[in-house]
């Protein structure tokens, strides 16, 4: 992937970007699309990471956009809903009933 320089970034018209508002996440090249799709995963809300998906796709149709859940995310713990918002006390309370 060629560096992007401060510069060149600075010179790319918006369209170049996945969030343009941000000038985040350049797709000016087919590297920099998967490189964005790479940071967006690790970096990006889930708004984001839809934005750029969609753009890449629309962009560089023939890119395979992986959207299944990471090996990372395999594993990872997901508390029920409303659980984070209860006292600790209570959930204690409950779990020794």
């Amino acid at each position: 992937m060629a560096k992007l320089t401060a510069a060149r970034r600075k010179e790319l018209p918006e369209s170049s970007f996945a969030l343009p508002e941000k000038d985040g996440y350049p797709i000016h090249d087919r590297k920099h699309a998967i490189n964005a799709l790479a940071r967006v995963k690790q970096h990006g809300s889930p708004s984001e990471q839809r934005r750029v998906i969609a753009d890449v796709r629309r962009r560089y149709p023939g890119i395979d956009v992986e959207t299944k859940p990471s090996k990372a995310d395999e594993g990872a713990v997901v508390a029920p809903a409303g659980f984070l918002d209860r006292e600790p006390a209570d959930v204690l309370k409950e779990a020794i009933q």
